[in-house]
């Protein structure tokens, strides 16, 4: 589904996620700071409070930013992926299909409002899937239109995060 894909660092990366911040899905808010023990105490985790919509492009000028200010190096954007965000809401969030369903819905506008600005390299987190098999096939179904919207010739990056792959 993904094809092959090249995992190596950028010279310049935009690491800022579209889920806190100064940038907000419709029908996400993201609460106060909190601490777990394997995230720094700034990790704030969302929660769905309405339909989750894609309000306009979000992170098309710091792609566009960065871009100049590399001049000829290649810009990664790094975008949370659809079922770790959905698995990461707090709170009675509803159906994980259906908050997976959202997110998967407003990264491919993100993406595709990227590719149209430039943006030729992404990185989509779905961390956790190595600790989560039984979520392979959500994954795959929610990251194939995000994919897609990146264009032909794009290069995207699946992050699976940490954990032991092995059987």
């Amino acid at each position: 589904l993904l094809g092959p894909c090249r995992s190596r660092m950028r010279d310049t990366e935009i690491r800022r996620h579209y889920l806190g911040g100064e940038v907000t899905l419709d029908g996400v808010e993201v609460g106060e700071p909190f601490r777990r023990d394997d995230a720094p105490p700034f990790d704030r985790r969302p929660r769905v409070v309405g339909e989750i919509a894609w309000p306009g492009p979000m992170l098309d000028r710091d792609f566009l930013v960065a871009a100049d200010v590399a001049a000829h190096r290649p810009v990664k954007v790094v975008l949370p992926g659809p079922v770790a965000t959905a698995r990461a809401c707090r709170g009675d969030a509803g159906d994980i299909e259906d908050r997976a369903a959202g997110f998967a819905r407003a990264s491919v506008r993100e993406v595709a409002a990227l590719a149209e600005a430039g943006c030729r390299t992404f990185q989509i987190d779905e961390r956790g899937l190595v600790d989560r098999p039984d979520d392979a096939q959500r994954v795959a179904t929610h990251l194939g239109p995000v994919v897609e919207a990146a264009g032909e010739g794009a290069e995207v990056i699946v992050d699976l995060g940490a954990g032991d792959a092995t059987p």
